[in-house]
């Protein structure tokens, strides 16, 4: 299996699969349904998504199976540290792993969505991923994608 891009994309994860419909009833009198998404920032999570796959990988998307690593990083938050002199150090109370909102099978939704047209023509050519989600540095996702050709042989 050979590397295709690895690169790590700066901001807070945001998830998709939710959806909050609206009626609007335009000028022309006929009411529709619209559909918005329900995370408030999985459109600027996918631009920036799109933007470091551009600068990640420079060729045409890739037609073939595709391999993809997730990991979603979170900062943890100040209520998982002491005050004071220990202002540093982790209460003992604090999570060990990252189990609140978003849920990792959306936060990769919305992050193969972010891909798609860029490191890969649909992501229906995923044929497999490993993907994660804990407390570390930055807010963001390290990315991996691999050729999919010689990970499968029948």
């Amino acid at each position: 299996m050979r590397s295709v891009a690895e690169f790590f994309i700066e901001g807070l994860p945001a998830p998709s699969g939710s959806k909050n419909a609206f009626v609007v009833t335009p000028k022309s009198g006929k009411p529709r349904a619209v559909l918005a998404p329900a995370s408030k920032g999985q459109k600027a999570w996918q631009k920036e998504v799109r933007e470091q796959s551009e600068a990640a990988y420079k060729g045409e998307p890739i037609e073939g199976p595709v391999v993809v690593e997730l990991e979603f990083v979170f900062t943890r938050p100040k209520s998982h540290y002491g005050t004071g002199k220990n202002s540093c150090k982790l209460k003992p109370s604090a999570p060990d792993f990252h189990i609140i909102k978003p849920d990792l099978d959306k936060l990769v939704r919305s992050t193969l969505d972010g891909m798609t047209g860029v490191l890969f023509a649909d992501d229906k050519q995923v044929v497999e991923s490993t993907a994660c989600k804990y407390y570390g540095g930055l807010n963001g996702c390290r990315v991996t994608i691999k050729d999919g050709e010689s990970s499968w042989a029948i």
